[in-house]
């Protein structure tokens, strides 16, 4: 259990740093901003999430986080920089209905058949142009959240 620990800390350590790396890296050639989106996030985390944070989030959503997104947040960044916009990060009030969900079961899972798929988002694809936001809410959080 112990080598395993180990080896667990050692590959996240070197992942922190990879990714930490790539972000510098990534600064340093767009300076500009001009990747989609860059300028909004300008290849910067925000400051790290405490493990108290995270627990207490965890606790109040009634959910359980992935070990590799708790190190991202506790010893990376809170958000920031990622792909499009950046990443979002843990928030404790509710600007929106999303967290409602983030407990209940994925519908959406790897090596999916196109089938199950296409039935995940018959929905979501049919939406009429003049669906109102809460609908497109209520639809957008059932099949990605």
């Amino acid at each position: 259990m112990i080598i395993d620990e180990w080896f667990r800390k050692k590959k996240s350590n070197e992942t922190v740093e990879r990714i930490l790396r790539l972000l510098k890296e990534a600064s340093k050639i767009d300076k500009d901003f001009q990747v989609f989106c860059s300028g909004s996030h300008k290849y910067k985390l925000n400051e790290c999430a405490s493990g108290e944070d995270v627990a207490k989030f965890e606790k109040r959503y009634n959910i359980t986080l992935p070990d590799d997104y708790k190190i991202f947040l506790t010893q990376m960044g809170n958000g920031g920089a990622g792909p499009y916009y950046g990443m979002y990060p843990l928030k404790f009030e509710k600007c929106c209905h999303e967290y409602e969900y983030a407990s209940r079961p994925c519908k959406l899972f790897p090596h999916m058949k196109l089938e199950d798929w296409k039935a995940v988002l018959r929905d979501y694809d049919n939406m009429d142009d003049d669906a109102t936001d809460e609908e497109y809410d209520r639809l957008y959080n059932q099949v990605w959240l």
